[in-house]
């Protein structure tokens, strides 16, 4: 199929447990589709935040999801 950029969905396991609250992780913008570093803060548990597009300015809806041994973060557009 074609690459649609609408929703991007990354799951990561934790590299030492819950000691690291903070993580660096890369997505892709759901706008421009440019890979974005973004660091995810695993400490405050599951949530929604907007952060812009570090390339394309546009804002990008990060929902976090933090699991016991895990987490994942899904980046989609706001305008949808």
């Amino acid at each position: 199929g074609s690459m649609r950029f609408s929703s991007w969905v990354i799951k990561w396991r934790y590299y030492s447990g819950m000691s690291e609250a903070l993580q660096f992780t890369h997505i892709q913008c759901p706008y421009c589709g440019e890979n974005l570093e973004i660091q995810v803060d695993c400490s405050e548990g599951s949530q929604s935040y907007i952060e812009d597009c570090q390339v394309c300015c546009c804002p990008i809806e990060m929902r976090l999801t933090v699991g016991l041994d895990d987490w994942q973060i899904e980046a989609m557009r706001d305008d949808q």
